[in-house]
C-alpha cells in the first residue's frame, strides 16, 4: 500500500505536459483508461498521438450488441463508437501522429452499415489537426469488392511528413500537394497512373517511396529526390515500371524481371532483388541483363534464389567479363553442381568483396563449405 501511495505522490508532482508525453507512448485505448486515475483526469484529450487499432477491442467485441441477424459481420461497432468519442473529445490543436488500423474487418461490412462517412470524417479530422504522420487502413478488401474511396478531389497538406495508405482507392484526386512529405507508403492501393504522377509532382521533398502491389498499369517513377525505393510488383503490372531516380541509394525490388526498365540509378549503393518469372523456363535474359547493369556498381547487394540462378547462368554464358564493385553480397541459393561454377566466377570477378553471406538449405551446408574452400 505504501508503494502505491508513493507512486501516486510521484505522479502528483509531475507536470501536465510530462504526463501527456508519457500517455502519448500508449495505445490510445489504454491512454483513455487513465481517466480512472484522478491525477490524469482528462489529460488524454490532449494526446499528440492517436493510435486507433480495432485489434485492441477483441475483448469488447463478443459482448457488444450486434444488429446483424446472421451474426457474420466482421465489424466491431464498439471500435467505431470509441473512435467517434475520442475524436469529439480531443482538445489539442495539433496531432503529431494519427494511426487508424482496421485489420480485423472487411470494408464491405463498413459499407453495409453506411459508416463510410465516419471514415471520411476521421481522415478530415487528422488533416484539420495538421497531422505530421498519418497511417490509414480502413479494412481488408475481397478480390471482387470495391475498396474505400478517398473522399476529396484535392489532397493538400502543409504538415504531413509521412503518409501510409492501405486498402483504399485513389482515382478521383485532381490536385495533390504535400510540400514537406518525405516518406510515402502505398499498400494494395487502387490508384490511377495520373494520380500517382500527381503525387510525384506534388511531393518535391519525397525521399522514401514504398509501393506494394498497387493497381498501376504504367508505373513511371521519375523522382529526382527519392533516395530509398521499395517496389513489389509480384501481383500486378502487365507493362513494366520505368525507374528514373538519379539520387536513389537503396532499392528493393520484388517482381517479374521482364517488368522493369531502369533508366538512371547512378547513385545506387544498396540493392535487393527478389526475382519472379512468368514462366517455368526462364528466357528473359535481355531484360535481366538490362536490369543488372546499374546493380553492378552498387556496394551492398542481396539476391533471391531465382535471381542467383539466372545471375550465375548469365555470368557463365552471356557475361564472361564483368566489372563488379560489390563489397557485401548476400545470396539465397539452391546449391547444386550447376551453382558452384557460377559462385566461383562471382568470387573471381569481385575484387572489392569484403563480406559474403550465403543462405542455403541445411542438407547442402557441408557441400558448400568444401566447394568454397576448393575454389578459394
Amino acid at each position: 500500500m505504501d508503494s502505491e501511495v508513493e507512486v501516486l505522490d510521484t505522479l502528483a508532482e509531475l507536470s501536465d505536459e510530462t504526463l501527456i508525453h508519457i500517455l502519448s507512448f500508449l495505445p490510445t485505448v489504454d491512454a483513455v483508461r487513465t481517466m480512472l486515475v484522478k491525477r490524469f483526469g482528462t489529460l488524454w484529450t490532449f494526446l499528440p498521438n492517436l493510435d486507433l487499432d480495432d485489434s485492441m477491442f477483441d475483448l469488447w467485441y463478443n459482448n457488444f450488441p450486434d444488429d446483424d441477424d446472421e451474426g457474420c459481420s466482421s465489424l466491431n461497432l464498439a471500435f467505431f463508437i470509441f473512435v467517434r468519442n475520442v475524436l469529439s473529445c480531443h482538445r489539442s490543436s495539433k496531432i503529431t501522429r494519427f494511426r487508424l488500423h482496421m485489420g480485423d474487418c472487411y470494408y464491405s461490412d463498413v459499407e453495409e452499415r453506411n459508416l463510410s462517412h465516419e471514415l471520411d470524417s476521421w481522415i478530415e479530422f487528422a488533416l484539420r489537426k495538421n497531422v505530421e504522420i498519418l497511417e490509414f487502413n480502413v479494412g481488408m478488401v475481397e478480390p471482387c469488392e470495391l475498396p474505400y474511396k478517398l473522399p476529396f478531389s484535392e489532397f493538400v497538406s502543409d504538415s504531413l511528413t509521412e503518409l501510409k495508405l492501405e486498402f483504399l482507392e485513389m482515382k478521383l484526386q485532381t490536385r495533390i500537394q504535400m510540400g514537406v512529405l518525405r516518406v510515402l507508403t502505398l499498400i494494395r492501393v487502387e490508384i490511377s497512373d495520373a494520380v500517382f504522377q500527381e503525387i510525384v509532382r506534388g511531393c518535391p521533398l519525397l525521399q522514401e517511396l514504398e509501393i506494394y502491389n498497387c493497381t498501376l498499369n504504367n508505373l513511371k517513377i521519375d523522382a529526382s529526390n527519392v533516395e530509398t525505393l521499395i517496389l513489389d510488383t509480384s501481383e500486378h503490372y502487365d507493362s513494366g515500371p520505368v525507374i528514373n531516380c538519379p539520387h536513389l541509394r537503396s532499392f528493393r525490388f520484388t517482381g517479374f524481371v521482364n517488368c522493369i526498365e531502369v533508366q538512371d540509378l547512378s547513385s545506387l549503393v544498396d540493392v535487393t532483388f527478389n526475382l519472379s518469372s512468368q514462366y517455368l523456363e526462364f528466357k528473359e535474359f535481355d531484360q535481366f541483363l538490362a536490369a543488372l547493369k546499374p546493380v553492378l556498381s552498387a556496394k551492398v547487394v542481396s539476391f533471391s534464389c531465382e535471381f542467383v540462378t539466372v545471375l550465375f547462368h548469365c555470368m557463365l554464358k552471356h557475361l564472361p567479363q564483368l566489372s563488379i564493385n560489390w563489397k557485401r553480397v548476400e545470396l539465397s541459393m539452391w546449391l547444386t553442381e550447376k551453382h558452384i561454377p557460377g559462385l566461383s566466377r562471382l568470387l573471381r570477378h569481385s575484387p572489392y568483396l569484403e563480406e559474403l553471406v550465403i543462405d542455403v538449405t541445411a542438407w547442402h551446408s557441408e557441400f558448400l563449405q568444401v566447394e568454397l574452400c576448393e575454389n578459394l
